[in-house]
């Protein structure tokens, strides 16, 4: 399946359980699983109107006597502990590992000395656990989002009062498309931005298909003009998606390489898609470069500076393209050497290819000293068969 999450009030990790459970996801077996959490909570939820619209409110209830601050490990112990399937521990430690990293990078300190407050308490863990949880429920194989409201003010959390966005959701939602929101409030929680950034393979406009079945999930505040809720659109399931993108097209002859690889970077790590650089010849003659930029259409702005900022061009054409792609996923394949990060591709006949990634191979070939070549022979050959999803 694939869903499409609509952020128009922000994202939290209460808000995407909700939003399933709205769909019709049973309550009773999803209480099942959390048990095997072997946590002192109970999940429990409800119908409420929010600004007149019915939704959905997940509520965790602790019972911890002695509530503490908990670093990375500690909560990798928790879910692995557990008795859930390796699949949702994996994905709910890619979560809080993707959360530590953003805290460790705002506050300056090493990962494993970050210290989780409100993230680190068990119903923060239960949330992102149960977000995952109904994801394998409704087997979704492709997850995309809206740019994502923020909100602003000022809000009261464990390391005092910040700003809104504060800054772990700054840094974890970096070069997406996001925006304010019309509250001043906070609408996304750091939770719901960890658990969007690692799901989520795009942030862009709904996705072309029927729309199956949509689900309302709510958040705790009250607001006076804005719904508080997250909306999800679950679509039948499609292999080949159509939406439109960028394209900029600007050629240079007087640039050195080392700069034209230098841009080329800056514009990946920025959200370009796609950055060709294209040997041509110009006028009298002289070799050249043509860079060739592939965007999604909300990065326009971004990707325009970046380019003057950065090259010698005084100009380019830039159009408007459509595309269709098939459905990819990222999983991570069990080898000798620890988990391996794939691309999973699947065709319109339901045949998947799996193919490991190149950065993945590279780490495993630096820290166990094996010829990357010799990896590639072993790992990158391309597996067929039926998805089981369908």
């Amino acid at each position: 399946m694939q869903v499409y999450l609509d952020c128009f009030s922000g994202i939290s990790g209460d808000m995407i359980t909700g939003a399933f459970l709205d769909m019709g996801i049973p309550v009773p077996w999803l209480s099942e699983q959390i048990a095997l959490l072997h946590l002192p909570v109970t999940i429990s939820s409800q119908k409420v109107q929010k600004n007149g619209f019915a939704a959905t409110l997940f509520t965790v209830t602790s019972i911890e006597k002695n509530p503490s601050h908990r670093h990375l490990s500690d909560i990798i112990t928790i879910l692995q502990r557990s008795e859930l399937p390796f699949s949702i521990q994996e994905k709910s430690v890619a979560i809080f590992t993707r959360l530590a990293k953003a805290e460790s990078k705002v506050h300056g300190i090493d990962i494993e000395k970050v210290h989780f407050h409100e993230t680190g308490a068990l119903d923060a863990i239960v949330d992102v656990v149960s977000a995952v949880l109904c994801m394998e429920y409704l087997k979704i194989t492709c997850i995309t989002a809206s740019p994502v409201a923020l909100g602003s003010g000022w809000v009261k959390c464990g390391h005092g009062t910040l700003p809104v966005p504060v800054p772990a959701v700054v840094e974890i939602l970096q070069n997406i498309p996001v925006r304010a929101g019309e509250i001043c409030e906070e609408l996304t929680t750091p939770t719901g931005a960890a658990i969007l950034r690692e799901v989520a393979i795009d942030f862009t406009t709904m996705p072309t298909g029927k729309i199956k079945q949509i689900g309302y999930g709510a958040g705790s505040k009250e607001f006076s003009t804005v719904p508080n809720m997250l909306r999800i659109f679950l679509f039948e399931n499609e292999t080949i998606f159509q939406d439109e993108i960028g394209v900029i097209e600007t050629s240079v002859d007087d640039m050195m390489p080392e700069w034209c690889a230098h841009l080329q970077s800056l514009l990946f790590k920025n959200g370009a898609l796609d950055v060709l650089m294209i040997p041509v010849f110009m006028k009298k003659n002289r070799p050249g470069t043509k860079f060739e930029i592939l965007y999604p259409m909300e990065l326009e702005q971004k990707i325009v500076h970046i380019l003057f900022e950065n090259s010698t061009t005084i100009g380019f054409r830039f159009s408007k393209v459509n595309r269709k792609t098939l459905f990819r996923e990222k999983v991570f394949l069990k080898t000798p050497y620890g988990l391996l990060q794939a691309k999973k591709i699947t065709l319109p006949s339901d045949e998947v290819r799996i193919y490991p990634e190149y950065e993945a191979l590279k780490k495993i070939s630096e820290q166990q000293n094996i010829p990357l070549i010799r990896l590639y022979h072993e790992f990158f050959s391309v597996s067929f068969g039926k998805d089981e999803n369908k």
